[in-house]
């Protein structure tokens, strides 16, 4: 909780969230970031289990809710760079 409102802990509790309140806040706000990631061409994303080229990393990006005061909803986006072991010796 946080100003009274009910902050979720990932996509599927925001979903819930926004149906029961019979709003689309939390969608609006999601939306309002990946539109934000897309233009500023942040990220590519070239799929699952795709070659990784030279000059980039692999990465795994959560989004993290937040509730600025009313109505304002809010999200982040949080990336931890994932870097692949070798086996070599």
């Amino acid at each position: 909780m946080k100003l009274g409102v009910e902050v979720p802990d990932n996509w599927n509790d925001a979903a819930c969230l926004d149906k029961e309140n019979k709003s689309h806040l939390l969608k609006q706000a999601l939306d309002t970031k990946l539109t934000q990631l897309n233009y500023c061409e942040t990220f590519e994303n070239n799929g699952r289990g795709a070659n990784i080229q030279n000059g980039y990393k692999k990465t795994v990006v959560n989004f993290v809710f937040d509730v600025k005061h009313h109505p304002r909803r809010k999200v982040k986006v949080c990336s931890w760079w994932t870097f692949e072991r070798s086996n070599k010796r």
